[in-house]
């Protein structure tokens, strides 16, 4: 076996060892806080976003409508690329108890680094959640503003979450299915948050055996629907595995690099 896979099994393991120190802690659900103010993305602060090469973390800032200024922490992933050529764009949506830091640098990028596309996550504001709808059009619009300034092919845009994170990515891709070549939900369902989850866009599902917050029967009854509607859609669950074990997941989500390159966007 040559150095390179014995290489990169080692930092896998790693990454397995370090989450499995580091779990996300008691699962709330989804029930999001009322926000008494809407917030606007100050697009100067997008300028100040790191881009070098690796993982980097930082502060954008967002305005309430009060006239307040909130600091956002965000981490992103830079790979190696050729100056001029354009790259996938992951968008992580972290758990509850959790941070874009946890997210991106343990879980991301360890799981979908390879794929060699830029990974970006940031906090949700002041504690919300990814069904507030700040925070959903927040996700919109630097979106909007990476493709207009980073090296991104918005053809290749993936939409990922964990948790809470999940049912974000379950909420956001239903309201914005042309943005996304497909959607990797994670111990998520989207009952009772999105009442028809979208159809249009290619899911990769990842799900617990033994999830006791999103009860594997849900997600069951979820994809069957999306089936019976012509999904185009895969399935995977983890088998003898709780919610907490975010690390379990981590090859599962690693296998979707091989779909993305050869079902949703092949050579």
């Amino acid at each position: 076996m040559n150095t390179f896979i014995l290489s990169k099994k080692f930092l896998m393991f790693i990454s397995i060892f370090i989450l499995s120190a580091c779990k996300t802690g008691e699962v709330t659900g989804n029930n999001t806080p009322v926000i008494q103010a809407s917030y606007s993305f100050q697009e100067l602060s997008f300028s100040n976003i790191d881009l070098s090469p690796g993982v980097n973390t930082g502060v954008i800032e967002i305005k309430k409508s009060n006239g307040l200024i909130v600091d956002v922490e965000y981490t992103i992933f830079v790979p190696q690329h050729i100056e001029g050529e354009k790259v996938p764009l992951v968008f992580g949506l972290h758990g509850r108890g959790q941070s874009s830091l946890h997210l991106v640098s343990q879980y991301l990028t360890p799981a979908l680094g390879d794929l060699g596309g830029i990974i970006f996550g940031f906090d949700a504001p002041e504690d919300s959640d990814w069904l507030d709808s700040s925070s959903v059009s927040m996700v919109k619009e630097i979106i909007d503003m990476s493709i207009e300034n980073w090296p991104i092919d918005e053809d290749k845009i993936v939409l990922t979450g964990y948790s809470m994170g999940g049912t974000g990515t379950w909420n956001i891709m239903t309201k914005y299915p042309n943005i996304f070549a497909a959607a990797i939900p994670v111990a998520s369902t989207p009952q009772p948050w999105v009442e028809v989850p979208s159809n249009k866009v290619p899911l990769y599902v990842i799900h617990p055996e033994n999830d006791d917050y999103f009860l594997l029967s849900d997600i069951e009854v979820a994809v069957k629907d999306l089936i019976d509607r012509n999904a185009l859609i895969e399935f995977r669950v983890i088998p003898d595995t709780a919610h907490e074990e975010i690390y379990a997941s981590i090859p599962y989500l690693y296998e979707t690099i091989d779909w993305l390159n050869t079902v949703i966007w092949p050579e």
